[in-house]
């Protein structure tokens, strides 16, 4: 007996037939969605409803309790069609969205983007407590995270107790001299390989996609660092395009909004994942049959008393890292190199004080033996202001059970979303955090480019380092950058969904290398 096409006689495929089923609607819609077609979208509304009514019966999405106390519920900013909720508006112009909210209902409102709330807190005094909050409370980041990649989740306890030696390792080895050293000069190489070649780009005349230059810069950063020469060698070529596929499908709409369905985006994610556990799986293969030891944190992670016993936590670790260490560098070197670019005297003054302290020497083997002996403190006002004028849009975690922020009922499964703030956001001046000045702007919570406290971004001190005495010291030192397009007073713009962390420009960003005599 069937019932529109379906065989009632046979209910074990009733759920999978409906995820699909499910699953192909809200595809079609949320293609509408980023295609940004009104039309499209109503006319897919109903296929939505009956898609959510049939995820909702079959357990596809997670419960809420509900909870009985006297705290408010967030005002709700409506806004976009039905079902659909504001996730047009919101993709469309977050900024403005924020914005116009925040005035009409106050710091503290409630927005449904399909089947996910986001309850937002658009005041400086909310960041600071979000960054108070304690790592495995009632909001966590691995929730928010994970849930959008089942690829990722599925090879993940998730486990507090297994986590935090995991994390604990990353904590003690990222930050340290003897680490940081050895991939300094371990780098230099493959960074000066990286100038020279952006010197000869498009038949000699140096032009370059800056977003493709410092995304495979800071990819390749990443994988010398963490997982060491023969795995860069043997696989580089390869990854970078997968890890920049796996970015987008991570922030696919598809993904945020229904992690559980089979979507194509989750069905890559989940090839990339056989792919990059095969190679780390041969890399470690290798090593252990050899007794070999290695300067790189894949070593430190294979010797980590959790790993040990929890051998497949090193692929998911290895990938959060990729991608945490991935779009943050990248935007921090890129942007950097934007802004010297639009200011030809600051990023003269950069080198001057880079050739001062002695990060740019005269050749590569001299930049090898001798590190540089001071600060720039010219160019580490820029980086932090590239941090504070390109940061992320917003940071979110999850609630795992009912609970309370500022004074407010957020139930499990929402999303607790804080936009971050500063004076004058839009332009780029290093000397804000020149001589002492603004040093406690992460504490009034206007900064927060490596995160604050127990959320404090573990990489900070080996990203910085890297960028600071090896990335941009190598690029000044072998070439004069400058903007071929768009013209240098008409800015690119921010794709605030392009990747998680970091924005990259939302139009394309064509500069040009010019060797220096």
């Amino acid at each position: 007996m069937s019932v529109a096409g379906l065989d009632i006689n046979s209910l074990a495929d009733v759920p999978t037939m409906a995820a699909a089923s499910a699953a192909s609607a809200l595809e079609r819609v949320t293609e509408a969605i980023k295609s940004r077609g009104t039309a499209s979208l109503w006319t897919l509304a109903a296929a939505l409803v009956g898609a959510a009514v049939a995820v909702h019966a079959l357990g596809l999405l997670p419960s809420r309790r509900k909870q009985s106390d006297d705290l408010p519920r967030p005002p709700v900013a409506r806004e976009g069609l039905p079902v659909v909720g504001a996730a047009a508006a919101f993709n469309q112009d977050p900024i403005g969205f924020l914005r116009r909210h925040r005035d009409a209902l106050g710091p503290v409102f409630s927005v449904k983007m399909l089947s996910t709330t986001m309850v937002m807190f658009v005041s400086p005094a909310s960041q600071v407590r979000f960054f108070r909050l304690p790592r495995n409370g009632d909001f966590r980041l691995e929730d928010a995270f994970y849930d959008m990649i089942a690829a990722v989740s599925r090879r993940t306890s998730r486990d507090p107790t297994i986590d935090e030696p995991f994390i604990k390792t990353v904590a003690t080895v990222l930050p340290r001299h003897s680490f940081i050293e050895p991939q300094r000069i371990l780098t230099i190489p493959m960074v000066a390989s990286s100038v020279d070649a952006a010197i000869a780009a498009d038949g000699g005349s140096g032009i370059n996609d800056m977003a493709t230059f410092a995304s495979t810069l800071a990819i390749h950063v990443g994988m010398l660092a963490l997982a060491g020469r023969r795995f860069f060698d043997a696989h580089h070529k390869a990854f970078v395009p997968m890890l920049r596929q796996f970015e987008c499908d991570i922030r696919d709409l598809r993904n945020v909004f229904f992690p559980n369905l089979p979507f194509a985006p989750q069905r890559r994610l989940e090839a990339s994942m056989v792919q990059l556990v095969q190679w780390v799986s041969e890399e470690m293969s290798l090593r252990k049959r050899n007794n070999e030891k290695h300067d790189d944190f894949l070593d430190q992670l294979m010797s980590c008393d959790s790993a040990i016993h929890h051998s497949t936590e090193i692929y998911v670790h290895l990938v959060s890292l990729l991608l945490a260490a991935h779009t943050n560098t990248a935007g921090t070197i890129m942007w950097t190199l934007y802004e010297l670019a639009r200011d030809q005297a600051l990023q003269d003054r950069v080198r001057q004080e880079l050739v001062a302290n002695g990060a740019i020497q005269p050749t590569i083997d001299d930049m090898i033996a001798k590190p540089p002996t001071t600060k720039s403190e010219l160019l580490s006002a820029c980086i932090k202001e590239t941090g504070r004028r390109y940061q992320a849009l917003f940071l979110f975690r999850m609630a795992v059970r009912d609970s309370e922020f500022e004074g407010y009922r957020i139930k499990r499964g929402e999303m607790a979303v804080v936009p971050l703030l500063f004076p004058d956001p839009l332009k780029y001046d290093p000397s804000r955090f020149l001589d002492g000045r603004n040093a406690d702007c992460a504490i009034r919570g206007e900064y927060a480019q490596f995160g604050l406290g127990v959320h404090k971004c573990l990489g900070e001190k080996f990203v910085l380092s890297i960028i600071s005495n090896v990335v941009l010291p190598l690029v000044l030192s072998r070439a004069t950058v400058k903007i071929v397009s768009p013209a240098p007073d008409v800015h690119p713009g921010c794709d605030y969904f392009a990747t998680l962390g970091v924005p990259f420009p939302a139009t394309l960003v064509k500069m040009q290398f010019v060797a220096r005599k």
